[in-house]
């Protein structure tokens, strides 16, 4: 019996999308926002299964109704890190940290 990687290699190489989507036996794809521009669609994807937990960005090339080149741009999702007013404000406070040091060592 083939592994599952195996079996994912098969289907991704045939073309069988419920293949594929059998090795994930949850899996459930949220596209939260999408938009398109002369051939380029971008969409913002939340992706789960057990074990899975993705959130990014996909960028794509279109032409004729039909993907022909592709940019993922996917990361795990940190649910136990910081919310969004935390990161911004750990993220500044080392910026402000060097611009004091700077002006302290400025020679006004």
């Amino acid at each position: 019996m083939p592994s599952v990687i195996e079996r994912m290699r098969e289907a991704l190489n045939q073309h069988d999308l419920e293949s594929f989507l059998e090795c994930f036996p949850d899996f459930e794809a949220q596209l939260l926002r999408h938009t398109s521009d002369e051939g380029t669609v971008w969409g913002e994807w939340h992706w789960r299964a057990t074990g899975l937990n993705m959130a990014g960005v996909t960028v794509m090339g279109v032409e004729e109704d039909s993907i022909v080149w592709a940019r993922l741009y996917m990361e795990p999702v940190e649910e136990n890190g910081q919310d969004i007013d935390e990161a911004v404000q750990s993220m500044t406070e080392g910026v402000r940290r060097e611009t004091d040091r700077c002006e302290e060592a400025s020679p006004t």
